[in-house]
């Protein structure tokens, strides 16, 4: 069990790394997640859809993770024991900086499958992807570097 970079009491914060694309991208495949994400809604099969959310989603997590100490978050909820890792239920990460306003830095994206919609567990989990973020930048700047 990989350990957990943030807790809330609902929710764990784990490394978004390549063994989630199978299960993001069959998150993005469903329409009522990919509604405002126009270049999902045009792929036709599985394989497309796997190289897209890999292309879209992690090779962007691992250029803010390479630049600013922080990438991508699985979200978990929590399980009911602490060895419990809980059912993988979104993710919530870091965008690189926009090419035409770098000086905003990175930005927070979050995306949850549709059977967490209306719980607030969004709101949840990008409050503390905010708080692990500060803590690395702290850790970076102190010269103890948390990744």
């Amino acid at each position: 069990m990989m350990a957990a970079l943030g807790i809330t009491t609902r929710l764990s914060l784990r490394e978004l790394d390549e063994s989630y694309l199978e299960a993001v991208a069959e998150m993005m495949g469903d329409p009522r997640v990919n509604e405002f994400f126009y270049g999902f809604q045009s792929i036709k099969n599985s394989t497309e859809l796997v190289s897209y959310t890999s292309t879209y989603f992690f090779k962007s997590f691992s250029k803010t993770h390479a630049e600013f100490g922080i990438g991508g978050l699985a979200i978990h909820e929590r399980g009911a024991s602490a060895s419990d890792e809980g059912t993988f239920v979104g993710f919530t990460g870091f965008f690189p900086p926009t090419t035409h306003h770098p000086e905003f830095g990175p930005e927070l994206v979050y995306i949850l499958g549709p059977h967490c919609h209306g719980k607030g567990y969004a709101f949840e989990a990008a409050n503390a992807a905010i708080e692990y973020a500060r803590a690395v930048k702290i850790g970076r700047a102190s010269g103890r570097e948390r990744v």
